[in-house]
């Protein structure tokens, strides 16, 4: 669960953070995991908002498809009809197996783990993202990233590694 902001500044903070580290996650763990014995994938599924039909998340699916393939001319139609359904939130999980253990991880709330450090998978504080992440201009130190992230998934896989039975990890 993404954690609430005390300000529009520390929104704009982890607006700056997030998509870059999401990206730098995936590919340390890609780098990292290919290298080790573990057996991986990813698995993206989609949360409706409450009460969305199945013949709402029918369209939202097939207009997504069509702004894909669309020209620069169809695009603001197909927009605009998007705008008007319910909008899923994607949610991907990463899946671990070695042998009988096993181990999942919700990749954005272990992106929330590596810009926030407070956060708790409660979401019940205010989300200050990490100051090391920004630039003196608010925009996100991409070498700091990459060094923090490094890091984080080297801790993670040492976590997972020492996990002595099989079970389950999972914040969700």
């Amino acid at each position: 669960m993404p954690p609430t902001f005390a300000s529009d500044q520390a929104w704009q903070a982890a607006e700056a953070v997030l998509q870059p580290s999401f990206i730098r996650l995936i590919d340390n763990l890609r780098q990292v995991l290919e290298a080790s014995d573990w057996q991986h994938q990813v698995d993206q599924q989609l949360l409706w908002p409450e009460g969305t039909s199945d013949q709402e998340q029918q369209r939202w699916q097939d207009l997504e498809l069509q702004l894909y393939r669309a020209s620069e001319a169809e695009a603001p139609a197909l927009e605009q009809e998007l705008a008007a359904l319910p909008t899923p939130q994607p949610v991907y999980t990463l899946q671990l197996d070695q042998g009988d253990r096993h181990h999942q991880f919700d990749l954005w709330e272990l992106c929330w783990q590596l810009c926030c450090p407070a956060w708790q998978p409660s979401g019940d504080y205010d989300g200050q993202v990490d100051p090391v992440l920004l630039t003196p201009d608010g925009e996100c130190d991409w070498d700091r990233l990459e060094i923090k992230t490094r890091q984080f998934v080297e801790q993670l896989l040492a976590q997972v590694n020492a996990a002595s039975a099989p079970e389950t990890v999972s914040d969700r």
